[in-house]
């Protein structure tokens, strides 16, 4: 699991961004094997106080969904692409 959040010292994330309008600890990414050397990746959103969408759906908090390869996460005005190969 990866932890992707607005930088805090009291409450550092794995990756953090400076983004002051991005939650703290805001979403989760797991990396979960299939067994046969592959990997299925899982996005869950934590705490987030504010918006995080998967290409443009919002995500609720609480709830997850499966990345692929080049979906777009937006976490308040950041937005990163998921890469995986």
């Amino acid at each position: 699991s990866n932890i992707i959040g607005r930088k805090d010292r009291k409450t550092p994330s794995d990756v953090e961004f400076d983004d002051p309008e991005m939650s703290r600890r805001s979403v989760k990414i797991d990396a979960i094997p299939d067994g046969q050397g592959d990997y299925s990746f899982t996005l869950t959103v934590l705490k987030a106080l504010n918006v995080v969408k998967v290409n443009d759906l919002q995500i609720i908090q609480g709830t997850s969904t499966t990345l692929k390869h080049n979906d777009a996460i937006t976490m308040g005005k950041t937005t990163i692409v998921f890469k995986c190969s």
